[in-house]
């Protein structure tokens, strides 16, 4: 899951369609970059799903650092004159085992995790780990 960092901004200062011009320029985006193996989704404002059947951790956590790469650049050749970021989290779920609502959960604390650590992304396996270094005595 991942959303745009100071879209609002974008809207803000430049108005809606140029907002609207990034989103679709970001979806392209997506797209070029999980074609392989991932399905974009636009959630709705500035938030993106990457649905990735049958990945592992490493093409996840892969994925969600090219799209921190890529991005900036694309909102740089566009000429916003607003730094635009992004904020990426990463969650791998099995879907017979666990609901989706459940895995949009973990997605989302992971995302907040990265925009509350200014990270471009973070995934929950890094936040199971950093849990349980921090219970240990």
């Amino acid at each position: 899951m991942m959303d745009l960092d100071h879209f609002k901004e974008v809207n803000d200062l430049l108005g809606h369609p140029v907002g609207d011009v990034l989103l679709r320029e970001v979806a392209r985006l997506l797209e070029q970059l999980s074609a392989a193996s991932g399905t974009p989704v636009r959630l709705g404002g500035d938030e993106f799903l990457v649905l990735l059947p049958g990945a592992d951790w490493a093409t996840a956590e892969a994925l969600a650092g090219r799209i921190c790469t890529e991005l900036p650049g694309l909102a740089s050749k566009l000429e916003l004159g607003v730094p635009v970021g992004v904020s990426v989290g990463v969650h791998l779920f099995d879907p017979a085992a666990v609901p989706l609502n459940q895995a949009y959960q973990e997605a989302d604390v992971a995302l907040y995790a990265a925009k509350r650590n200014r990270g471009c992304w973070v995934s929950t396996r890094g936040l199971r780990e950093l849990g349980a270094r921090e219970e240990r005595p």
